[in-house]
């Protein structure tokens, strides 16, 4: 008998007994059950049903457990999140790319860690899909990275697979039961909640141009706390800025914009026609902006969301732009957004000095080549490398080369890419060869690496890419993603590259030439996440932050003060972690467990009086009269950093994490690891 029919029958027969299973155990009780106890029993043959298949070699239940899903980010080694494990239960679910037979790693036994484990199923994923993942890449050997074409591979396997959850036919016995299976979603809770730290940013698009439709112009960003909240209301604001003539002749919005819409998680959720003047209204009392409000919404965000609303807009077919081009600010003005909380409360948010620009062009005014951020641009994260050789090749960086404005293809000639070095103290590396090996750029799988290296101040290399006749050409109105690779010169300890230096890099569109009808120069930059290098050590993430005012008896201002947390997580890896239970407010490391600064104006502060304390669930081990937190090899440690800070003249201040300070025993030799980047290791700014 053939392999394909040994397979045809064993999933007959598994049917077949499950439907045995369930007329003969469903059938007699219909009469004496609950709708409860009989969906109840249904799912307990479900579950015994997928057990027989995954036994017979059909999907596993940790397949059908994680599936459908799509991976956004490429992960290596080191990497820590949901996704993560999202990747390992995946991979669990093939035979042939296990993450692990037994133990940690395994089915039902996943973690959101990459090791070498992790590594390990990915390449042999690679091989088993080695047509679709490393033949288009002229690869021979499988990696352990979970790159772009992995993750197309596994988004198409894993979106396409069949979802094994609560779904159920309304038909089938539930017709009269829907709300006994109701999560009664649009439900509150109780509690008073709050919109706290407001923030708008750039769309995927804000480069638009005529008869362009719903295009994401901007994102509003806020967070839940403390209850949940219903959204009812949001005003949207437009305020022309200028064309290129410098004339005001293009500031009516009914003559540009054809539609806003709102959109949550990728669905539309109000869309209003606004190519009308009187559904406008203009406000004169102070900006002489325009605005238009969404009513009746009905969109839920739960406490400890950060909600997300992204704004579109539709372009006028004809929009006769003095010169071709209009500049517009769109935003959402203070108290735009209103909801109302399960204690029946209104909450509002919204800033009028949080704006967006956005670009109005006729078609086919100019050609153009624009670079922009990429949503894949990896996280900053920690990449391990190798004390003994050179490393694989690794994606540092990912950015977009947009030709949305260009009515012709556009042809890249020449492109530069800047690498910016430090060391652990934060002290920049002017020579980049003393830790990279080599640098490529990959465009669709096709790999360049014809370049020429110089330096400058304040850069550690300077990579410029020659392109030959139409070997990088990219289609009027496509956005083509360019990928950063480097490989890295051993982490040995000798010359620059130490444990602890961080990297990132950048690109600037003054930095390429470009050809459509005529010669372009583009516009637009994107500078990447600083990574760290190590060969073994730790991870650091920030988890939250919070200031609080204290106010003295007295009226000395002088004398008011600010309590400052900063919670974040510690994972170790390839060693033990030990981190000495005491703090510094300095920039000289390897003295105390943890360095922090206080900052104002984005400047260190050095007056001023300040306590601090650092806490933690880990386990304390003593040693020389001093206390030490330790952190295991591949576990997670959550750290509380508490600073009292007094200052000698009032002032904006914030905290700012600096760097960890760990070693392998306690009491050992200590090694230092800067918490990169800044801006993501601080608090907001408090009033003291």
């Amino acid at each position: 008998m053939s392999k394909a029919i040994e397979t045809a029958f064993a999933k007959f027969a598994v049917a077949f007994v499950a439907v045995a299973m369930l007329v003969s155990l469903v059938a007699p009780a219909a009469s004496a059950q609950t709708t409860e106890e009989l969906q109840a029993m249904i799912n307990d043959l479900l579950a015994q049903v997928a057990g027989l298949q995954g036994q017979l070699g059909g999907t596993s239940s940790v397949g059908a457990s994680v599936c459908p899903y799509t991976w956004t980010r490429s992960l290596n080694m080191g990497a820590s999140g949901a996704d993560v494990k999202a990747l390992q239960q995946f991979l669990n679910a093939d035979p042939e790319t296990r993450v692990a037979a037994s133990g940690v790693g395994s089915a039902g036994m996943e973690t959101e860690y990459y090791g070498a484990l992790t590594g390990a199923a990915v390449a042999k994923f690679q091989t088993k899909y080695r047509a679709e993942i490393l033949t288009p890449l002229g690869l021979v050997n499988a990696t352990t990275y979970f790159g772009p074409s992995t993750m197309a591979q596994a988004n198409q396997l894993c979106v396409s697979a069949p979802s094994t959850g609560d779904d159920m036919d309304d038909d089938d016995m539930m017709d009269d039961d829907d709300d006994m299976m109701d999560d009664d979603d649009d439900s509150l809770s109780g509690s008073e909640a709050s919109l706290e730290d407001f923030d708008l940013k750039d769309g995927d698009d804000t480069e638009l141009q005529e008869g362009q439709e719903n295009a994401p112009v901007a994102e509003a960003t806020f967070d839940v706390e403390d209850g949940d909240i219903r959204i009812q209301r949001v005003d949207v604001a437009v305020d022309y800025t200028d064309s290129d003539n410098g004339t005001n002749e293009d500031d009516e919005p009914w003559d540009v914009f054809e539609t806003i819409s709102l959109w949550v998680d990728g669905d539309m959720i109000a869309e209003m026609d606004v190519d009308d003047e009187d559904e406008w209204e203009e406000d004169e009392p102070n900006n002489g902006d325009f605005r238009v409000r969404f009513t009746g919404l009905n969109q839920v965000f739960r406490e400890g969301d950060e909600a997300e609303i992204v704004i579109g807009v539709t372009v006028a077919n004809s929009t006769d732009i003095n010169n071709g081009e209009a500049s517009w600010d769109i935003f959402i003005p203070a108290e735009g957004i209103r909801g109302r909380d399960g204690a029946g409360v209104d909450q509002y948010t919204g800033n009028n000095a949080e704006t967006v620009d956005i670009d109005v062009q006729e078609a086919g005014a100019d050609d153009e080549l624009d670079v922009k951020a990429s949503s894949n641009d990896p996280d900053s994260t920690t990449l391990q490398l190798e004390d003994d050789e050179k490393s694989d090749w690794l994606t540092i960086f990912i950015f977009d080369l947009d030709t949305d404005d260009s009515t012709n293809d556009v042809e890249v000639e020449e492109l530069r890419v800047d690498l910016t070095v430090t060391d652990e103290d934060g002290t920049t590396i002017n020579d980049s060869s003393t830790v990279v090996n080599d640098v490529r750029l990959v465009v669709d799988g096709e790999e360049f690496d014809d370049f020429t290296a110089s330096t400058s101040a304040g850069l550690a290399g300077e990579y410029t890419f020659d392109f030959d006749n139409n070997e990088f050409v990219i289609d009027a109105g496509d956005r083509q993603e360019v990928e950063v690779q480097v490989e890295f010169v051993a982490l040995d300890g000798t010359g620059n590259a130490d444990e602890g230096t961080a990297i990132y890099a950048e690109v600037d569109g003054t930095n390429i030439s470009a050809e459509g009808a005529d010669d372009i120069t583009a516009g637009g930059s994107s500078t990447g996440e600083e990574h760290t290098l190590r060969t073994s050590g730790v991870i650091l993430d920030l988890v939250s932050t919070d200031e609080t005012f204290v106010e003295n008896d007295d009226t000395t201002t002088a004398d008011n003060e600010g309590t400052f947390e900063l919670v974040f997580d510690v994972t170790a890896f390839e060693q033990d972690v030990f981190i000495e239970s005491t703090t510094d407010r300095s920039t000289t490391t390897a003295t105390e467990g943890v360095n922090f600064i206080v900052t104002r104006n984005n400047a260190e502060v050095l007056t001023g009086a300040e306590s601090a304390n650092i806490d933690s669930d880990a386990d304390e081990v003593a040693n020389g009269g001093s206390t030490y937190f330790r952190v295991d090899e591949g576990e997670t440690e959550r750290f509380t950093l508490t600073v009292e800070f007094d200052p000698a003249t009032s002032g904006f201040n914030k905290v700012q994490l600096w760097a960890l300070n760990f070693a392998e025993t306690a009491g050992g030799a200590l090694d230092t690891q800067r918490f990169t980047p800044p801006a993501d290791f601080d608090t907001d700014s408090l009033s003291i």
